[in-house]
């Protein structure tokens, strides 16, 4: 639960203005799938806290005042956690099925981007 930023994301699209669109379940049919998924979804958090610094600059409050997002997990330790349960379950991962469900995850993502 503490991972979950469907409310912080929810509350920046609704001061904003925006709409949530859904994307497609993946199918996390194993543990070799949620842990490909889990690495684009915890690895997006590196990326937000660069986003993070950039959208505070900017000069409209309503774009640098609305970063629950982007600010989820700050001072958490969420990545080196997910690294750790990926490498307690190193043996028993398939590498094929871990990169193929981190790459569709990458492309839900894109397509999401690519539609707005």
């Amino acid at each position: 639960d503490d991972r979950a930023r469907t409310d912080a994301i929810l509350t920046d699209l609704a001061r904003l203005g925006g709409r949530p669109g859904l994307l497609d379940a993946p199918e996390l049919t194993d543990r070799s799938a949620m842990l490909g998924t889990l690495y684009v979804l915890e690895g997006s958090r590196l990326g937000a806290a660069y986003l993070l610094r950039t959208v505070r600059q900017c000069r409209e409050p309503l774009v640098s005042s609305n970063t629950a997002f982007l600010a989820h997990g700050a001072g958490r330790h969420f990545w080196p956690q997910y690294l750790a349960v990926l490498e307690c379950h190193a043996d028993e991962l398939a590498e094929d099925d871990l990169v193929r469900s981190a790459r569709s995850a990458f492309e839900r993502f894109a397509h999401a981007a690519a539609r707005s």
